[in-house]
């Protein structure tokens, strides 16, 4: 009961569209996908569908130059995600003014910047590790009162619970949200200070 072997085919995978299958004009919301055979064979026999292409409508889609790549996820609850991969123009380099900020990644303060226009010091991410030990414990609790619970009916090897893997993905969501705020907070800093290397 306990162990489960590996199956080969997975739910859940994605359909990745490379930049020859999508076609984008500029300034437009619309972009046009094609269907391979084998996926318009099966939209005909089972939801009598007979395109050629499908169409994706997104207000997204307008400040893209070029698609590079687009990968549709399969719906859960409804929700369907999209990554898009597109190119972006490198921005211009600003004229060196000597004018710098430093910055020391470290162990317990996730930056320990320095700026030399002004001889301030200053620490970012003090909260990184607040948000990394408060989910290892709550992670840690719940892991035990669940393995505690398998244990109990007698299987011997539990399978992560649906709750834990919640977790997982709220401590990935939260310190990726929290490391764009602190790198967002540094891009303002330096723009309004007029940093340029």
């Amino acid at each position: 009961e306990s162990p489960r072997p590996p199956r080969f085919k997975q739910d859940g995978i994605p359909i990745t569209y490379m930049q020859m299958g999508i076609v984008h004009e500029r300034d437009t919301e619309k972009v046009r996908l094609s269907l391979p055979k084998a996926l318009k064979k099966y939209m005909e026999g089972t939801y009598q569908i007979h395109e050629n292409f499908l169409f994706l409508e997104n207000k997204i889609f307008r400040d893209m130059d070029q698609i590079k790549q687009l990968r549709i996820y399969p719906p859960e609850k409804g929700i369907c995600n999209l990554i898009v991969v597109y190119e972006v123009p490198d921005p211009e380099e600003l004229p060196q003014n000597g004018h710098e900020l430093a910055i020391d990644l470290g162990l317990h303060n996730l930056m320990t910047c320095y700026d030399s226009g002004n001889g301030k010091t200053f620490i970012l991410g003090r909260k990184y590790l607040e948000i990394e030990r408060y989910f290892q414990k709550e992670i840690a609790r719940v892991q035990a009162q669940w393995y505690g619970q398998q244990s109990q009916k007698g299987v011997k090897h539990p399978v992560t619970s649906k709750h834990i893997r919640k977790l997982y993905k709220r401590k990935q969501n939260s310190v990726t949200d929290y490391l764009h705020k602190v790198t967002r907070y540094l891009a303002e800093y330096c723009r309004e200070q007029g940093v340029t290397c």
